[in-house]
């Protein structure tokens, strides 16, 4: 059940957050770009947007654990609600290609929901970076771009050691711009 809440959470933050009208525009200038090319194997675009999607994850939960272990608030169980849930994510990408293939959309389905789950996980990832310290490597309008996602995984911390670790969650995201 508390799986199922966040996941609903997640998807209700990507709305909030934009990620799905980001996916959508992204979605567009992918298909025209593919159009202006002349790539016809949707095939390959699927693989390669799936590759995309995967990286960014790992990403985003090597972060997550990162933060997690090094603010001494880790926990096995929470990183393998983690792992479920993005396995949720990849299992839905893979829906979303399903539909593409039932409706003759090409890549659109697919291509929307991966491009805006992409989105909300570079946020989380951008956010991770500035908590974990290593802020100085990027520019600041960067974490600007995230600072109420930054300012959510802080509270996530402190609450977690409050509590002895079992309210850290790796999709901290309470807010939203």
């Amino acid at each position: 059940m508390q799986l199922l809440t966040g996941l609903t959470t997640m998807l209700s933050k990507m709305i909030e957050n934009k990620s799905f009208i980001f996916g959508s525009i992204a979605a567009v200038v992918s298909a025209f770009f593919t159009k202006l090319t002349g790539i016809t194997d949707l095939d390959i675009i699927h693989i390669q947007l799936m590759g995309i999607l995967i990286g960014i994850i790992l990403c985003d939960y090597l972060l997550g654990n990162r933060i997690a272990k090094k603010n001494k608030t880790y926990e096995s169980g929470i990183a393998i609600d983690a792992l479920i849930r993005d396995g949720i994510m990849i299992a839905l990408s893979t829906v979303c290609y399903l539909v593409d293939q039932v409706l003759g959309t090409g890549a659109l389905i697919f291509a929307i929901f991966v491009f805006a789950l992409c989105y909300h996980n570079v946020q989380s990832i951008v956010a991770n970076i500035y908590v974990i310290g290593w802020q100085k490597h990027f520019p600041i309008w960067l974490f600007n771009w995230v600072d109420s996602e930054i300012r959510a995984k802080f509270q996530r911390i402190e609450t977690a050691k409050e509590s002895g670790g079992t309210d850290l969650d790796r999709d901290s995201r309470t807010t939203s711009k």
